[in-house]
């Protein structure tokens, strides 16, 4: 279940009745103009947190350098920062066919998942148990980052393949890519 929004707007009073003031709609056919939100309530599970400490390091960010810097820097790490870039900013990204880099994808977590593994490797966990501490880091990752499902089916693949290598298997990269996309 997800965030408790609560909205106040002006219903189109002219579609709810009729000639004779008769209710002939229900609720869900009224019109409403201007909604606003009157009340929001988060629910405080994982992914609370998740974007309450987005939202601190993003603030962080901002304060330590210019707008458009944090949120280019943001936009690397988390895929956030969104609202700290000009909307000129933008427009230079997209005409360049680079506003790509603001977001996360499949290739940010794959280069996660590279030097995360590469990391954990060095306290010489041995081969499984770092597979499954990459694994976990990786989702946690993805999750921080909003869990979209370009990262998700990243994740997905890169847990394959550290699965794989856990189990001294080789992979495919195609059997790894049609059990991410079957499944």
């Amino acid at each position: 279940e997800g965030d408790r929004l609560v909205f106040a707007c002006t219903p189109d009073i002219q579609k709810a009745y009729g000639l004779q003031g008769i209710m002939i709609a229900s609720a869900k056919d009224i019109a409403c103009f201007y909604p606003r939100v009157k009340n929001s309530e988060r629910k405080k599970g994982l992914g609370y947190y998740f974007w309450k400490w987005r939202t601190y390091l993003t603030q962080k960010m901002r304060e330590q350098v210019l707008d458009n810097t944090a949120g280019f820097l943001a936009g690397i790490l988390f895929g956030g920062g969104d609202e700290l870039i000009t909307k000129q900013t933008k427009e230079l990204f997209q005409k360049t066919g680079t506003s790509h880099i603001l977001a996360i994808s499949g290739y940010n977590v794959s280069l996660v998942s590279l030097v995360l593994f590469w990391v954990v490797n060095m306290f010489r966990f041995g081969r499984k148990r770092a597979s499954v501490i990459s694994i976990v880091i990786i989702f946690l990752f993805v999750f921080f980052t909003g869990a979209h499902a370009a990262s998700l089916r990243a994740a997905g693949m890169a847990s394959a393949v550290l699965a794989a290598h856990c189990l001294g298997r080789q992979t495919s990269s195609l059997f790894v890519l049609l059990l991410v996309a079957g499944g």
